[in-house]
């Protein structure tokens, strides 16, 4: 959003949002809830350009369900007689074939189609979408600013960190199969703590997710741990992560941070994209 303010300052930018208010109070811009099928059709009927992305939102690993309704907004669009942008997109798995025809009849009629890594655009043209009109292009997250240094300052103290030594961020999900990974991933990081005489910091990258299998996680080490329990902005986030030694992720934007403000990473890898 502030790579478009900036590009078109004149331009009146909506959000649709899970936390409007939040949306609204972080990036002084209108903002609707992305529940509300009124609110909805009403920003798009008044919009001159409809974006869709970044992140992955064109898969149905995470959820069939919000395939669906993310090509229903860009459908919308179209039928409103809209400009529609597929915006800096990771794509796929796609799995349900339906889900996949679906999927490129949609793309098919976007009016600019810009994805995140070469892959995403393999996918796109496996999918029959003319690679002439596919661009590369990078990831939003690597230019967020990071927050001011007394922001993490305040973010370390909250969450009793000691910040007297080497500090590892993790940065993990609920996924399929904990018990058989879990064990060894707490196993692991005492270990690697241990022999750097490190602290954990745990950053759950979506709270309603995330947070749970943090607490699980830090409660189950010998070395010190803590969670980050608050909810950060992505400016925070950045900044937190520039404070960290090491970086271990499942969450790929924890990995996209790290390499941004250029502190090392290890990605464990449970989907294609990390």
């Amino acid at each position: 959003m502030a790579s478009f303010a900036e590009r078109w300052q004149s331009a009146e930018l909506t959000a649709m949002s899970a936390d409007p208010d939040s949306t609204e109070k972080e990036h002084g811009i209108r903002s609707i809830s992305r529940m509300s099928g009124l609110d909805v059709m009403g920003a798009i009927r008044a919009s001159d350009l409809v974006i869709s992305g970044g992140g992955s939102l064109i898969q149905d690993v995470t959820s069939t369900r919000s395939l669906i309704y993310y090509l229903s907004v860009m459908w919308l669009a179209k039928a409103l007689g809209k400009k529609m942008m597929v915006y800096a997109q990771g794509v796929g798995p796609i799995t349900c074939k339906f889900s996949r025809k679906l999927a490129a009849r949609v793309i098919k009629s976007a009016d600019a189609i810009t994805v995140r890594d070469s892959d995403s655009k393999d996918y796109l043209v496996r999918m029959g979408i003319d690679p002439s009109s596919v661009f590369v292009t990078a990831d939003p997250s690597f230019v967020i600013e990071p927050a001011e240094p007394q922001q993490v300052d305040d973010i370390l103290v909250a969450s009793g960190v000691e910040t007297g030594m080497p500090l590892i961020c993790v940065a993990v999900r609920r996924w399929k199969n904990e018990l058989v990974w879990l064990p060894s991933l707490v196993k692991g990081l005492d270990a690697a703590a241990s022999s750097i005489g490190a602290g954990v910091v745990f950053l759950p990258m979506q709270m309603d997710q995330d947070l749970g299998v943090s607490i699980q996680i830090a409660s189950e080490m010998s070395s010190p741990a803590w969670v980050v329990k608050s909810r950060l902005s992505p400016k925070q986030a950045v900044a937190l992560v520039g404070r960290m030694s090491l970086v271990l992720g499942m969450r790929l934007h924890s990995l996209m941070f790290a390499s941004a403000v250029g502190v090392p990473f290890v990605a464990i890898s449970y989907d294609p994209k990390v």
